[in-house]
Formats: C-alpha cells, structure tokens, sequence
C-alpha cells in the first residue's frame, strides 16, 4: 500500500513546483528593462493570476 499514498505527495509536490515555476516567471516579467516588450510582460502576468487562481 506504500505506492497508493505516495500519488497524493507527488500531486502535492508536482503543485508547489508548477507555482514556483509561475512566481519565477512574474519575477522575470516584473523586472525592468525585460527585452520582449510590455504587451508580452503583460500577457505573461495575467496568465500567471489565471493559472494561480485556477490551483487555490
């Protein structure tokens, strides 16, 4: 039964990886002087809201 109870840790771990992975990318689009424009900065932020909302 030990590979029954492990699916949930690794639905746990595999979530605060994929938010880790979005906070990255909000701090890379957040910072100033980023060289793939505004609109693309922009874009990248309001899917990181959407996909941290959808995970809460």
């Amino acid at each position: 039964m030990i590979g029954a109870s492990a699916h949930e840790y690794l639905q746990i771990i595999g979530l605060i990886l994929y938010s880790y992975m979005w906070v990255e990318m909000e701090a890379v689009a957040l910072k100033s002087g980023n060289q793939q424009g505004e609109y693309f900065d922009e874009a990248k932020l309001q899917a990181a809201r959407f996909f941290t909302q959808l995970s809460a």
